[in-house]
């Protein structure tokens, strides 16, 4: 059971993790979850007020995790687990939480995370570190566990990311300096997202007072198959959103689908100085809807060994280029 319990209600009494825990750079072992979240008889919401002014609705979701929702600081901590999650009729889950609106810093998942889609309503979240981040900061994080899913409907998604499945589309979002190197590789019939560092900018809802950076971050991992199908890229699947920004962020990993692939982010063109090994994908970016490839930042193995090659990396201070490395 996650600590919080399962994120089932909004309710004031809910008990989001509000504190520090510090795992002195501990590590906890063989943590096994197999859930089946009880569907809602009616979907508890509550209303919340944006940065504009507005209000908007939102109804709960179920949240697991080691933690279920963080609203405080996790740090200084690597887990190994085996998740199973079936998502009746949604769920969101990762490996440190269900839902980040905190800080985690300093994290590394390994192991095996699971998501098992067994209704048609609602899009399910999947993320080494966090399912969804809500105005929260997840910063020096890494993932290496492995992330699949299934999925035998056409429509609703399941999206799976490295280090978070998306976003809620409010508030303040932000994940720098984390690397996934886990192979995501769900079994789904659905046009779902996929991505090394997040699957979706957002969950589908976009609100002013919005925005996703990620900065710094890399992607060496494998990312679908010759038979997926959805938006498959190596940094993040989706980034339509005019205040999604992906900066300085490199792929190595290889993204494979049945259609075509983006070595940094599917739809939209939202990155800065971010590249991409050009035997890795098909292009920096597409656009899914025209079908437009964008094929440039793409480096060839020699190139990616430089650091003249990768405009505006900070080497000073935060990269340093390892030219024996593979």
């Amino acid at each position: 059971v996650p600590i919080g319990g399962e994120f089932t209600s909004w309710s004031a009494d809910y008990n989001e993790f509000n504190g520090i825990f510090d795992g002195n750079g501990y590590s906890i072992r063989n943590i096994k979850m197999n859930r089946t979240p009880t569907a809602y008889t009616a979907y508890p919401s509550k209303t919340v007020c944006l940065p504009d002014g507005s209000k908007k609705t939102l109804n709960a979701y179920h949240s697991f995790g080691l933690f279920s929702c963080n609203a405080g600081t996790i740090k200084n901590l690597n887990i190994s687990v085996d998740f199973t999650i079936n998502a009746n009729p949604y769920a969101v889950a990762g490996g440190i939480c269900g839902v980040n609106s905190g800080l985690i810093s300093d994290c590394k998942t390994s192991g095996t995370l699971f998501i098992n889609k067994t209704n048609d309503a609602g899009d399910s979240y999947l993320g080494g570190i966090a399912g969804l981040i809500d105005g929260g900061t997840i910063t020096l994080c890494a993932n290496e566990a492995r992330l699949s899913g299934k999925n035998e409907y056409i429509f609703p998604y399941v999206n799976c990311g490295g280090i978070i499945g998306g976003s809620t589309g409010l508030f303040e979002n932000s994940v720098s300096y984390c690397y996934n190197t886990g192979e995501i590789n769900p079994e789904s019939a659905s046009d779902g997202y996929l991505g090394g560092i997040a699957a979706r900018a957002s969950n589908g809802l976009y609100y002013s007072g919005f925005s996703l950076v990620i900065e710094n971050c890399y992607n060496a991992g494998r990312i679908g198959t010759d038979a997926a199908e959805g938006r498959i890229a190596g940094i993040c699947g989706e980034g339509y959103h005019e205040d999604t920004k992906i900066i300085s962020c490199y792929n190595a990993g290889q993204i494979l689908s049945s259609g075509r692939t983006a070595g940094i982010v599917y739809e939209e063109n939202c990155s800065t100085d971010c590249y991409y090994l050009n035997s890795s994908a098909d292009s920096l970016w597409c656009n899914y809807w025209s079908g437009t490839l964008y094929v440039i930042n793409a480096l060839e193995e020699a190139r990616m060994k430089t650091e003249e090659a990768f405009e505006g990396f900070d080497f000073d201070n935060v990269w340093i280029l390892d030219a024996r490395s593979d």
